[in-house]
């Protein structure tokens, strides 16, 4: 993996200087970049054009990022969940080539992903899979035990 800019404690709290402080002079040292905007309100790190609060442009390290999420995917073990039935899935997969309710590649290469959101997603479709294979165990144990009746006879 190629190495882009790297973050480091020094860069963060200049980093932290800047929001903290704002100035409109760009800092650079040895290719990282940090620029405050002129209201101070966005700061970036290897880009010059701030899209969001903190814009980084190259790769970011850390030992701990917490995403704050609205809820989790519980609601998929809810008795009146509409779990698709796989054939339907299937059909879904076949036609659109990606899960229904996640966004296909492209979009998400065009345009990012929420980390929160995604993770969520994921989750359901974690817990989705968990649905199918409780099913399809008691779908194999009542097999089991048809096919055992049916040898004692």
């Amino acid at each position: 993996m190629k190495r882009r800019n790297t973050c480091t404690w020094s860069s963060l709290l200049l980093l932290a200087y800047f929001v903290v402080q704002p100035v409109s002079a760009q800092w650079v040292r040895n290719g990282l970049i940090i620029t405050p905007d002129t209201t101070g309100a966005k700061v970036s790190i290897g880009t010059t054009t701030p899209s969001y609060i903190l814009d980084i442009g190259g790769d970011l390290r850390a030992e701990l990022i917490v995403v704050e999420v609205a809820s989790g995917a519980d609601y998929v073990f809810a008795d009146d969940y509409d779990l698709r039935p796989l054939d339907e899935v299937a059909r879904y997969v076949r036609q659109h080539r990606h899960l229904p309710g996640v966004a296909p590649a492209a979009e998400m290469e065009a345009e990012g992903v929420e980390v929160g959101a995604l993770q969520m997603t994921l989750l359901e479709k974690v817990e989705e899979l968990t649905l199918y294979l409780i099913e399809l165990h008691q779908e194999n144990e009542a097999l089991k035990a048809r096919v055992a009746a049916l040898e004692q006879q």
